[in-house]
């Protein structure tokens, strides 16, 4: 169980408009109330013995022969990596509130 979420800061720090109307406000509140209180139940969950997963798929770590790329148990197999070229940092910034034409500039969040 979390505490109450403050709502107003929350939008603050998310940089997101307050639902309008108030009716709205408070469904959201409950929407994201219940959700924390889920993760909390997630996290009550006892897991002491479980290992740690590096891969939600069963994979075979060898490349199979004639291959570079890991193999699925089965018939599917992950993908060879490949160098692409990223996004042009103009498209990537296009919608950013404030950025110096290549990069997103933010405000200082640490003193």
């Amino acid at each position: 169980m979390t505490g109450p979420i403050n709502l107003e800061t929350l939008c603050e720090l998310a940089r997101l408009p307050l639902p309008e109307p108030e009716s709205a406000r408070g469904e959201l509140q409950d929407e994201l109330q219940r959700t924390l209180d889920f993760f909390g139940e997630i996290a009550a969950i006892e897991t002491s013995g479980v290992e740690p997963l590096i891969q939600p798929l069963d994979v075979d770590p060898a490349p199979q022969p004639g291959t570079t790329h890991t193999s699925l148990m089965g018939n599917a197999s992950l993908r060879d990596d490949v160098v692409v070229h990223g996004m042009d940092p103009s498209v990537a910034t296009a919608n950013a509130a404030e950025t110096d034409g290549q990069y997103f500039l933010v405000p200082r969040v640490l003193k």
